[in-house]
């Protein structure tokens, strides 16, 4: 059985990592979703469209 404490330490940089991304509030937080998705679907479509035309 792997070590506990490797959990407890995942877990503990989770919310870490969840206060920082949510102290500026639910609206700021809202935006900058939008904004990481909208970046993922253009950089995915980008690939899908180079990969495409390579073949």
């Amino acid at each position: 059985m792997k070590d506990e404490r490797l959990y407890l330490i995942h877990i503990a940089e989770c919310i870490e990592k969840i206060e920082k991304y949510t102290t500026e509030g639910k609206a700021v937080l809202l935006k900058k979703i939008e904004l990481i998705h909208q970046t993922v679907f253009l950089y995915s479509g980008i690939k899908f469209k180079l990969k495409s035309a390579c073949m």
